[in-house]
């Protein structure tokens, strides 16, 4: 007697995956989900995923794995085709119902049983091998890796796993393939967005503030050449004779520095000024190549290369113009990268770095110490716009993924449920969430420009309190709304934003303080003199210190927060007419936000 599962059963297993692991964005933690989830569904001891290695692609390797197989995670890995797992990454599917079966795909070569010394180390590496299923990882025709359950729970009505525990098998590896790719692209943009934010902090920590032009365009060079470690850095600047003179260098470059001057459009420097390009060098052979084709002049070699051999030091390059609008300013090089050649991640680095350095150049004269704070803030508006812009160029085209499930979910069950199209809507708003970062920098560089309109302040609140409750069970929210409040002409999607990322803050600080039961209060009531409206969140997180300057950009509680999500509440409150402030809490607990907002009526 076999388990066949009813076709309405299966729509009720794939919601359940789904719901599960779509929205896990930590990839480690999604790899254990999915082993749970998947033995459970299918009433299986053993569970393995391989992935392709990052540094070889045509290499899978163990990931992660429960029973026998958590023996060989980290430790198993198969070229493609290789063996019984390396075919499954080729594109072949198994479904093995007991070990004779086993023993045919070891005569034909595809069963090398590589790891069974690892894995069954208990039995002397004697396989305790029954039955299991193999499937690819596979994202349209991409195939990220395999997922494999094996040894189908003997107490079940089947001793093997049924065509139809492949069929969900194979529904569960399309999700889950959705799932792993979200996650890493999520890890990527995560890690590259820290490491320019990173960067961007150094060097406008280093240059904002720095009056002497001299001093300044000194630091530009050493943080420059310690954020790339490069060898080398020069920075041409335009003269009023519209000629880039070379005015800042280190390493060799310090030998032209008040004497090299191109014209527009002159050699490789300017070609960059010139033709607002940017030129990546990658070694010796490129640059001989370039040298031929009369873009590279060496007008100044003799000067700056002085070494005992009188051979030329240079290894490779990046250049890029300092300009602002449509504005030149100039160009600035970093040479020699230590240890190998410059890396994509140092390129969209280097150019979100050329960016601010061309607005602190041209602001260096500008800022006196009497505005500083001010024109601070400023910089760090076009900074986080600039920035945005370098950081959304390498961003996954996420909408794609979502695209391409709903044709697989509607190819596999041409009647999905409303709970699944539910979990694809959800996998839509969890793969939006990634570009939040993106946003937040782009935003906050723009003037704001509200677009009001007569809204329900309690309305937008209520809204904005059930997605969070639909996203957070484990957190309670209080609510305590003064039905008495008028309606007022505000921006209600401006709000509704403000009151989201108050309520994210929260979140986050709940988590962060590991509360058992966590709890959020909001509360909104009709101002005193009956012109305003107040409103009240606080929570029970780990609060945030008196003078933490939490309305600054870039300073945040959160380890990988930006400090631009409560800058642009503040900024959108303040052009409202209202007021923001940190408040105190009376058992000190927690952070505690307090907004008044004008009542406006409509002209």
């Amino acid at each position: 007697m076999t388990n066949e599962a009813h076709p309405r059963d299966i729509t009720a297993v794939l919601a359940e995956v789904a719901s599960d692991v779509v929205g896990e964005l930590a990839l480690d933690r999604l790899l254990e989900k999915v082993l749970e989830t998947t033995m459970r569904t299918l009433n299986a001891e053993v569970c393995s995923i391989f992935l392709r290695k990052k540094d070889n692609p045509n290499v899978i390797e163990c990931v992660a794995g429960s029973g026998f197989a958590k023996k060989i995670v980290g430790i198993a890995e198969y070229r493609i085709g290789e063996g019984f797992t390396g075919s499954v990454a080729l594109g072949e599917e198994f479904n093995i119902q007991n070990r004779d079966e086993l023993q045919k795909l070891s005569t034909k070569n595809k069963w090398k049983g590589k790891f069974d010394k690892e894995q069954w180390s208990e039995s002397g590496g004697k396989s305790q091998y029954r039955n299991g299923i193999a499937i690819p990882l596979k994202i349209k025709d991409q195939i990220l890796g395999v997922i494999k359950v094996e040894n189908k729970k003997e107490c079940h009505d089947s001793l093997f796993f049924t065509e139809t525990d492949k069929t969900i098998f194979k529904i569960i590896a399309n999700v889950v393939a959705l799932a792993v790719e979200n996650a890493k692209s999520h890890q990527k943009t995560e890690e590259q967005s820290k490491v320019i934010l990173q960067a961007l902090s150094d060097v406008t920590s280093a240059v904002v503030g720095q009056l002497n032009r001299k001093e300044l365009l000194d630091k530009i060079i050493e943080t420059t050449m310690k954020t790339l470690d490069a060898e080398v850095c020069s920075i041409f600047l335009l003269t009023e004779d519209n000629l880039l003179k070379c005015v800042a260098g280190s390493g060799f470059a310090k030998n032209i520095v008040d004497i090299a001057e191109y014209t527009l459009g002159e050699g490789l420097t300017g070609v960059v000024a010139k033709e607002d390009t940017f030129i990546h060098i990658k070694s010796r052979f490129e640059l001989e190549a370039k040298i031929k084709k009369g873009q590279w002049k060496g007008k100044y070699d003799d000067i700056q290369y002085k070494t005992p051999s009188k051979q030329e030091e240079f290894r490779n390059l990046l250049a890029y113009p300092l300009k602002i609008g449509n504005k030149l300013l100039g160009v600035i090089k970093v040479e020699n990268k230590k240890g190998g050649d410059f890396t994509d991640q140092d390129v969209t680095v280097f150019q979100s770095i050329a960016n601010v350095i061309a607005l602190t150049i041209e602001k260096s004269f500008l800022i006196d110490k009497t505005n500083l704070q001010e024109q601070t803030e400023k910089l760090l508006k076009t900074i986080s716009s600039k920035a945005a812009h370098r950081i959304n160029n390498q961003v996954t085209n996420y909408d794609s993924i979502e695209v391409f499930l709903r044709e697989e979910i509607k190819e596999l069950l041409p009647s999905p449920n409303e709970n699944i199209l539910k979990l694809m809507d959800r996998l839509h708003n969890t793969t939006v969430g990634l570009k939040r970062l993106i946003n937040e920098l782009r935003s906050y560089g723009k003037p704001l420009q509200l677009k009001k309109e007569k809204v329900n302040i309690n309305e937008i609140i209520q809204s904005e309190i059930e997605q969070f409750k639909a996203d957070n069970h484990s957190i309670q929210i209080n609510p305590t709304l003064d039905l008495n409040i008028p309606t007022s002409m505000l921006d209600g999607t401006r709000l509704s934003e403000n009151i989201k990322e108050l309520l994210r803050n929260s979140e986050r600080a709940i988590k962060a303080a590991n509360r058992p039961a966590g709890a959020v209060d909001i509360c909104t009531k009709l101002g005193k003199n009956g012109k305003t409206i107040e409103i009240r969140i606080a929570d029970n997180g780990s609060g945030i210190a008196k003078d933490f300057p939490i309305f600054i950009p870039f300073n945040s509680t959160h380890p990988q927060g930006t400090g631009l999500g409560l800058a642009t509440v503040k900024e959108t409150i303040e052009v409202h007419g209202g007021e923001i402030k940190l408040c105190e809490q009376e058992n000190e607990t927690g952070a505690c936000f307090e907004i008044t907002l004008p009542i406006t009526e409509e002209k």
